[in-house]
């Protein structure tokens, strides 16, 4: 299970069979992360403050803690590190661009299982 993009083992064990807790959670999941990453691109791209972003990576990474794409918990918390020590934005901008990706490729299957578990 180790090198699959996406691993729902947390999200099964918390639903305990409840196919519509599941549902209900990836699609949240699904609908917080599209919009957030957006939020995140442009508050990285504009002239907000770091704490802007901090916030916003610090909320993304809660939700990437429960539905774990591979990579991406782990750039939410270097983008939040890097928000909190004020560091460079171009940095922030080359992990912005990778976790876009891994969403990207993670989508289909993120899809897939909300629809495995549609009601």
């Amino acid at each position: 299970m180790e090198n699959q993009l996406v691993d729902f083992s947390f999200v099964y064990d918390m639903a305990e069979g409840d196919t519509t807790y599941i549902y209900e959670l990836l699609s949240l999941f699904l609908k917080t992360l599209s919009e957030g990453m957006v939020k995140l691109e442009g508050i990285i791209k504009s002239d907000e403050d770091y704490e802007a972003i901090r916030f916003q990576a610090h909320f993304l990474k809660s939700s990437a803690k429960v539905v774990k794409v591979k990579g991406m918990f782990e750039g939410f918390v270097e983008l939040e590190a890097l928000a909190r020590e004020h560091m460079s934005r171009e940095r922030m901008l080359v992990i912005l661009a990778d976790l876009l990706i891994i969403f990207e490729n993670a989508r289909p299957v993120l899809e897939a299982e909300v629809l495995k578990n549609q009601i």
